[in-house]
């Protein structure tokens, strides 16, 4: 650390500063529908019996008319025929999605700290390497299951959707600012960044 030079000190700390943004910005959009989500998961355990069945997540089954493309609804459920029970108590799974990028991309922005620490102080760059391979390792695996969950029948059917998501405070009507098409938007968008 002691024979690099002040550029190289000063690209260190740029990247990471660079890609902390970046982070931060994806961050905040995953918590701000996390927290949309356990609003609504709160409303519905209030005012509905349906919600006590363990497991079931509000957001996740309450996905249906007006769709924006009626005709591609009607042949999602069509086709979707073979999901059981358990699967339609399971709905999107949107709400994992939420909770683990937020919370994988919290992890990544503390890590982007300890990089940018790291540029003057050694057991920092240290711990943000060691940190940034479990971090990689766990990512993965997250991407992958958003994939899974924005692409799958029930994520497809949500996507076409135009009940409103957006949740300020319980026992509130939501407002129609978004819209599950917008989280499936907003979902698919993350995931190619």
């Amino acid at each position: 650390m002691e024979n690099e030079s002040g550029s190289r000190k000063m690209q260190i700390i740029c990247s990471a500063c660079c890609f902390g943004v970046v982070a931060l910005i994806m961050m905040s959009l995953y918590w701000s529908r996390a927290g949309s989500v356990d609003i609504m998961q709160k409303q519905c355990d209030l005012v509905s019996n349906n919600c006590s069945d363990e497991g079931v997540i509000a957001y996740d089954v309450n996905c249906g008319a007006p769709f924006t493309d009626d005709a591609a609804a009607f042949e999602i459920i069509k086709n979707g025929a073979d999901c059981d029970e358990d699967c339609k108590k399971a709905g999107s799974r949107w709400s994992h999605a939420f909770v683990a990028n937020g919370l994988i991309l919290t992890l990544m922005l503390l890590n982007f700290c300890c990089v940018c620490c790291g540029s003057k102080i050694a057991i920092a760059r240290l711990c943000g390497a060691l940190c940034a391979c479990c971090i990689c390792c766990a990512h993965i695996p997250i991407i992958l299951s958003t994939a899974v969950y924005r692409f799958r029948p029930q994520g497809m059917f949500c996507a076409l959707s135009e009940r409103p998501t957006f949740y300020e405070e319980v026992l509130k009507r939501p407002t129609d600012q978004w819209t599950y098409a917008k989280d499936g938007a907003l979902i698919l968008l993350l995931f190619l960044i």
